[in-house]
């Protein structure tokens, strides 16, 4: 895409303007027309300036008709489809008569001036160009996304053998950094690839598109793609791939280029050595802890717990934020007693031993195998086990609750270790959900194969990792609804005032659907009417997954959760991108909310705009 200005006091003299040096319109306006001195943005003086600056222009630019001096909008061409759009900014009320006069004064200027069409917006928008039907080409809002094939996730390059595995079989198959996979479906977990190419779409916040683009690797779905000619042709060979945000590229490779690009990826520099306290023995209840717990309780308990601090000072928000009741955590203090107990870390040592193991997934697997089983056979410490009984009898009496996995080895700055870890369900005098089975299955969770994998990129010490457990009520009444959102829109994080939402009808995963079924994956900006930009819908509803009102609650939340944790984790404000994701749910006929996680979401290394220059 590229920018474009249409100046009608100059007699329709247009301007084409780089994405990437101008981030806004307004920015290149007041440098190359108005001649005011730059700006930084990052300088919280200069910023206030430009904000000031940018709020008159725009209710001069975009929200009036009458008296407006440019028409500002973009050229997109469309890589998946090859659809080619000039299109006007969300919320501009443009008339359908200054959308004639911009497309065809930029249409002039261009190269190739045929198959262009306006493409807009918002419905204000679409009413507008209904006026100039038959004037000049339109095209519907959808119109670029039908009968897409190509979806990129993560962009990047990668080296390594095209294969080809079913979803089914990749939990036994033989992976590693040197081989792309190919697969039929989405999975929910995936060992450490050198890239994954998807048969069917992707949730942009799908824990493998988490995972992607935390390693660096591309990520990308392509209908039917043993088929497609772009590819087949590259099965079961040596390739270089590259995704980017309009399409592949894919090659063959040679031996010595993909070693060079391999040995250039290995991990470098000392370990990383997660914060980890012993010392604290007893269960914790959440209540009165927060972040600084990380270390003795784990992420997802300590962020909770952090959660249930935020002060809901918006009146909007109709409330405290709604989080699972009951909740508690097991130290990981007890994880690292039974991991010596059981004889695993004697039996880890044995196999990291074995000069095979760091280099031989396969052999990596094996001994990852016997460490888990060891975890598994041997019996937990029954003081414990009682304590965690009667701390949950007095809580949830008999109903189930959720034992969740909360290791010190997540959220850390540049890996998440979303997905890596395993939850369960307990129960008390349930013999099929034994608060024994559930501890032993959260702790041996720390030494998947994947999990091992994606902290030995990080250069996370092993020895330092620990697994402590928040348990939580597992809410008996149905879920309406359940989602992830995040408080930026993750396909452009300069987008600060907006939220990203994808929701799905009932339980039905977001993170992992099922073949064929999509959810609702839209922008939702409280500013704009109607607030909610759709791009895709699900499968599996009628309508919209969530009402209005439902994302308003749901996104005040979010803002309370990104502003609260920002003060405690980037006071500073050295993160220019600094954004929260959370996990939710709406149950029972009242379709109650529940925030059941949050976390800090990176956008990996996104460039910074031009016009804020770094201190």
């Amino acid at each position: 895409s590229v920018k474009f200005v249409v100046d009608m006091q100059a007699g329709d003299a247009v301007h084409f303007l780089s994405n990437r040096d101008w981030a806004l319109h307004y920015t290149w306006i007041r440098d190359k027309i108005d001649h005011q001195p730059p700006l930084d943005r990052c300088n919280t003086a200069d910023a206030a300036i430009f904000d000031a600056g940018w709020l008159a222009f725009s209710q001069n630019e975009y929200f009036k008709t009458d008296g407006r001096r440019y028409l500002l909008g973009t050229l997109v061409r469309y890589g998946a489809s090859g659809v080619k759009t000039i299109e006007f900014a969300r919320g501009d009320v443009i008339t359908g008569a200054l959308m004639k006069r911009a497309f065809l004064a930029v249409l002039r200027r261009v190269a190739d001036p045929t198959g262009w069409a306006i493409r807009p917006q918002d419905p204000g928008q679409v009413a507008a160009a209904l006026a100039i039907d038959g004037q000049v080409p339109i095209v519907d809002p959808n119109a670029p996304f039908r009968g897409q094939t190509f979806q990129p996730i993560a962009t990047a390059v990668a080296f390594g053998f095209l294969h080809f595995v079913a979803s089914a079989d990749l939990s036994t198959e033989a992976l590693g950094p040197d081989t792309i996979v190919v697969t039929d479906e989405v999975p929910n977990d995936l060992a450490l690839v050198g890239g994954i190419i998807t048969e069917v779409f992707q949730t942009p916040l799908s824990h493998v598109g988490i995972l992607s683009k935390n390693r660096g690797t591309p990520d990308m779905a392509l209908v039917d793609a043993r088929h497609d000619p772009r590819l087949a042709p590259f099965l079961e060979k040596l390739v270089r791939l590259e995704v980017t945000g309009s399409g592949f590229t894919v090659r063959e490779a040679t031996p010595a280029e993909a070693q060079a690009f391999w040995q250039m990826q290995r991990p470098q520099g000392p370990p990383v050595s997660p914060r980890l306290d012993t010392s604290v023995r007893a269960l914790v209840d959440l209540v009165g802890h927060g972040l600084e717990d990380l270390p003795s309780i784990g992420a997802k308990a300590a962020q909770l717990a952090e959660v249930m601090r935020v002060d809901s000072h918006d009146p909007s928000c109709l409330g405290a934020v709604p989080t699972p009741p009951g909740g508690f955590a097991v130290p990981v203090v007890h994880s690292l007693e039974h991991f010596a107990a059981s004889g695993a870390g004697d039996v880890l040592a044995r196999w990291r031993a074995m000069p095979t193991f760091a280099v031989d997934p396969r052999v990596r697997a094996q001994g990852l195998a016997e460490v888990r089983a060891a975890i598994m056979a041997h019996p937990v410490d029954r003081t414990l086990v009682s304590s965690i009984e009667t701390v949950a009898a007095a809580r949830f009496g008999t109903a189930r609750f959720r034992m969740r996995s909360s290791s010190n080895t997540e959220d850390l700055q540049g890996f998440s270790g979303a997905g890596l870890y395993t939850s369960i369900s307990g129960a008390i005098g349930d013999p099929k959900h034994r608060v024994e089975d559930g501890l032993r299955t959260v702790w041996a969770s720390l030494w998947e194969q994947r999990a091992f994998d994606e902290r030995e990129l990080a250069l996370i010490d092993h020895s330092k990792t620990a697994m402590g457990v928040l348990v939580h009520d597992a809410y008996a009444q149905v879920e309406r609804a359940n989602g992830v959102a995040v408080s930026r829109d993750v396909l452009d994080p300069t987008e600060a005032k907006v939220f990203s939402i994808n929701a799905q009808a009932g339980e039905a995963s977001v993170t992992n659907p099922a073949a064929g079924v999509v959810s609702d994956q839209l922008v939702y900006n409280p500013y704009y009417n109607p607030p909610a930009t759709y791009r895709s819908r699900s499968s599996l509803a009628d309508g919209p997954v969530l009402t209005v009102f439902e994302m308003g609650r749901l996104t005040c939340f979010l803002g309370q959760i990104r502003d609260h944790f920002q003060t405690v984790l980037d006071p500073d404000g050295k993160n220019r991108w600094f954004t929260m994701e959370v996990e939710f749910k709406f149950v029972g006929d009242t379709r109650d909310l529940v925030i059941k996680q949050a976390r800090p979401y990176s956008f990996g290394s996104t460039e910074v705009p031009a016009d804020c220059r770094e201190h």
